[in-house]
């Protein structure tokens, strides 16, 4: 999965995109990775890692709701890291996760991610710190410290370029996927009230 200042990339440009500018889609794309709840993505067998299940998410989350927009933007940009940009972009990858190299690379880029895509780090601090919902303590302070890293260095195995560029081009597909299933929902409404 992809860090914390990755995810809030993410979440600016399909934010963006999608004219949504609340706290609650910003949530929404950081609650899988702080949420208590032990299945907050509901893996399945993926090509090469195990990913979201978005059919499953896609059937129980509410789009009216931009916390829930925001979750399905995580778990979709999860989905598309897994499989696509780390076997298309990553050389040795299918150990990458357990040998801890692409967590270093994390901390490596994710200062230079803040700072290109001028991400308001306070506000994503805020918005974590005054959370309702059941969060991890562990996984939230992890986060916090992940996003404030000033540390840019070397990466090993992810080339900052190009993981830059997928952010962005990813960022835009997302975007349309949400803007799909919100004319859908809208589609569905209006056969059922005719």
């Amino acid at each position: 999965m992809p860090s914390i200042a990755a995810h809030m990339v993410c979440a600016k440009i399909v934010g963006e995109k999608l004219e949504i500018d609340d706290d609650d889609f910003i949530l929404g794309n950081i609650l899988p990775d702080i949420s208590s709840n032990i299945d907050s993505h509901n893996k399945i067998e993926g090509r090469y890692f195990y990913i979201p299940n978005i059919d499953y998410w896609k059937k129980k989350l509410d789009y009216s709701n931009n916390l829930n927009k925001g979750y399905l933007c995580h778990l979709l940009l999860d989905k598309y890291f897994l499989e696509y940009f780390i076997p298309n972009n990553i050389d040795s990858f299918k150990t990458i996760f357990e040998t801890g190299i692409i967590y270093e690379d994390y901390s490596a880029i994710n200062s230079k991610l803040v700072k290109d895509f001028k991400i308001n780090v306070d506000k994503v601090i805020c918005i974590i710190n005054n959370t309702n919902y059941n969060v991890d303590k562990n996984k939230k302070e992890k986060n916090i410290c992940h996003i404030l890293q000033k540390k840019c260095a070397q990466t090993k195995k992810i080339d900052y370029d190009l993981f830059a560029n997928f952010l962005y081009e990813i960022s835009n597909k997302i975007a349309k996927e949400l803007g799909e299933l919100e004319n859908d929902k809208c589609s569905k409404l209006r056969i059922y009230t005719r």
